[in-house]
């Protein structure tokens, strides 16, 4: 036996949806017992050396006591830590974290016990005594699950774990393998998960799917595969994010590339109206706003001197075209210069400028 503990691993990260809330509107305890119980059973199997050992059933779980309750739009997170290993058995410690408001605050922590079968049910040797932070996979891409991106938003082009889940039967199709519509659900929620960690305005917590490439599905899923939904922004718009959606599975210690797709998402308010985009690392920007100029001035200049002309050239007939063209002089001076005054930013065209009439108060002399 040995008394170890191994590396700290991400083993799941999902939503929270209203279908998991209770009568209270909170998330029901029975839904994050069934989250750390799959966390634990991910982390326990990847310490196995013996691969042939796939089987594995939960022994006992120690007290949980939760320090806060869990709400909907909430991202839950599922540390697992190897801290013994027995002839037959896995101990695994398993913390649990949520995202909320770009906070990451703790939930409960637990420690569950598993047994290891054979395909007769019964206790098997768990082959090595080897423990090790993640499983032996094979061509497997570096996987940042041991940091959250919580602490540190994604940039444009980090790919990050936006969702890690545990297959289950329930989760199959009539042929056996997993739904693929559930695995398009999987897919929006970790778009969704990266595209909010992207808006460094606080104040933007709704992002809504604007569209999904097509999608086509590699290889299918099977159940007690690990699927593991790796997210990366590859555009920042106004109001709209883009992010590149990887899918993974990790079955029998091998990684399978199973599909991939492009999701647009557009930031709203609570009215449900895009507002701008805040990059990550960013200040939230300000939209310098320009008076509009009516066109109503111009036309009267225009008329006016088309006016000034008229009388000059029936006074120049009647013989007074100098007192005429003096009046035409004054008069083209004090439209020129009224227009001049108007569209001068100084006197505050531009709202921010530092002349007073950008607030309604009167130009300082």
């Amino acid at each position: 036996m040995t008394n170890q503990e191994s590396a700290r691993q991400l083993a799941v990260r999902i939503g929270m949806m209203p279908r998991d809330t209770n009568g209270q509107g909170t998330i029901s305890g029975g839904v994050l017992m069934c989250h750390i119980d799959l966390a634990a059973a991910v982390v326990a199997r990847s310490a196995c050396a013996n691969l042939r050992i796939n089987r594995m059933v939960t022994r006992a779980m120690d007290q949980v006591e939760f320090t806060r309750p869990v709400q909907v739009d909430d991202v839950l997170s599922c540390y697992g830590t190897v801290t013994r290993i027995g002839t037959t058995s896995v101990t695994v410690k398993v913390e649990v974290e949520v995202e909320r408001g770009g906070e990451t605050l703790p939930v409960t922590e637990a420690t569950a016990v598993f047994v290891a079968l054979d395909d007769q049910g019964k206790p098997t040797p768990i082959c090595g005594n080897r423990i090790s932070g993640k499983a032996p996979l094979r061509n497997s891409s570096p996987t940042p699950s041991v940091v959250s991106p919580s602490e540190a938003a994604p940039v444009r082009g980090e790919r990050v774990v936006a969702l890690r889940k545990y297959m289950l039967p329930a989760e199959t199709n009539g042929m056996g393998n997993i739904f693929g519509g559930l695995l398009l659900t999987y897919m929006d929620m970790a778009g969704h998960y990266t595209a909010r960690q992207a808006c460094n305005n606080r104040v933007i917590s709704r992002c809504v799917t604007r569209l999904m490439d097509k999608i086509e599905f590699k290889e299918p899923v099977h159940v007690n595969d690990l699927i593991t939904c790796y997210g990366m922004i590859t555009k920042v718009g106004r109001t709209s994010i883009t992010v590149h959606i990887d899918v993974e599975a990790e079955r029998h210690g091998e990684v399978i590339q199973v599909t991939q797709a492009d999701l647009v998402f557009v930031a709203v308010n609570m009215a449900g109206r895009p507002v701008p985009v805040c990059r990550s690392g960013e200040e939230p920007r300000t939209v310098t706003r320009v008076a509009k100029r009516s066109a109503i001035p111009t036309l009267m200049v225009i008329c006016a001197m088309l006016g000034i002309t008229y009388l000059w050239s029936l006074s120049a007939i009647a013989g007074l075209a100098g007192v005429a063209g003096g009046a035409l002089a004054l008069g083209l001076a004090y439209l020129l210069g009224r227009k001049r005054g108007k569209s001068d930013p100084g006197n505050g065209a531009i709202d921010g400028g530092s002349g007073d009439s950008a607030c309604g108060c009167k130009p300082r002399k």
